[in-house]
C-alpha cells in the first residue's frame, strides 16, 4: 500500500516539475478578464465636480480578448473591453479596444507572474453633475472620447495544459479624455489593492 502511495506520489510530483509555466510560440489565446475597482478621485477640472472636490468610485469590466504567442512567452492580441461606472458624481458606460502585449515570466512548474502593457481608444456616455457660483448642481449628459495607455503586472497559474488563469491587484493607468465640447482633461493613476482582476486564457495549437 505504502509503494503505490510513494509512486502515485512520485508521479504527480514530477508531473507538476515537467508541466513548465509556458505559453508556446504559435499558441492561440482565447479569453477574458472581469475587473473590479473600488478608489476615490480628485477632479482637476470643474466639467464633473469643482477642483479638489474627492470621491468614491466603485467600477466593474468585462474585457473579453483573443491573443498570439509571436515567441516562447510572448503575447500580442486585442481587448474588447465594456465597463460601467457609478458614483455620486458621474455614471459612466465605456466601450474601449485595446492592442496589447503580454509577457509571462514562468517559475518552476506552473506558476509564473506576468506583465499587460496595454493602449486603446474608447467611446464613452457619461452622466455626470455641472456646480455653479453658488454651489447648486445640475445632472447633464454628453459622450467623449478615450484614448488610454496602461501597465498591469500580474500572477498566473497554469490549470492543465490549456487553460491558464491569472489575477492582478494593482496597475499604472494614463488617460486623455476629449470631450463632445472640444475640452480635454488627463490622469495618471497608480492602484495598488484598488482594482482586482481575474482573467482566464485557452491555449489552442502550437504545442505537438
Amino acid at each position: 500500500m505504502k509503494k503505490k502511495f510513494y509512486v502515485a506520489t512520485s508521479g504527480l510530483f514530477l508531473l507538476a516539475a515537467t508541466s513548465s509555466a509556458q505559453v508556446e510560440k504559435k499558441q492561440w489565446l482565447l479569453g477574458g478578464d472581469f475587473a473590479v475597482a473600488n478608489g476615490s478621485t480628485s477632479s482637476q477640472n470643474a466639467v464633473s465636480f469643482p477642483t479638489g472636490i474627492s470621491n468614491s468610485t466603485s467600477n466593474t469590466g468585462l474585457a473579453p480578448h483573443v491573443g498570439y504567442a509571436i515567441g516562447k512567452n510572448s503575447v500580442v492580441g486585442l481587448n474588447l473591453d465594456f465597463m460601467y461606472t457609478d458614483n455620486f458624481q458621474d455614471r459612466t458606460s465605456s466601450f474601449l479596444v485595446n492592442p496589447f502585449y503580454r509577457r509571462f515570466f514562468p517559475f518552476s512548474g506552473r506558476l509564473g507572474i506576468y506583465g499587460d502593457l496595454s493602449a486603446g481608444y474608447g467611446f464613452l456616455q457619461l452622466s455626470y453633475l455641472i456646480y455653479d457660483s453658488a454651489g447648486s448642481a445640475t445632472r447633464t449628459h454628453n459622450h467623449y472620447h478615450e484614448f488610454d495607455a496602461s501597465l498591469v503586472p500580474g500572477i498566473y497559474y497554469l490549470v492543465g495544459r490549456q487553460f491558464l488563469a491569472r489575477v492582478a491587484c494593482a496597475s499604472i493607468l494614463y488617460n486623455y479624455f476629449r470631450y463632445s465640447g472640444e475640452e480635454t482633461t488627463t490622469s495618471l493613476s497608480i492602484n495598488i489593492f484598488q482594482s482586482f482582476t481575474v482573467g482566464f486564457d485557452i491555449m489552442l495549437g502550437g504545442r505537438k
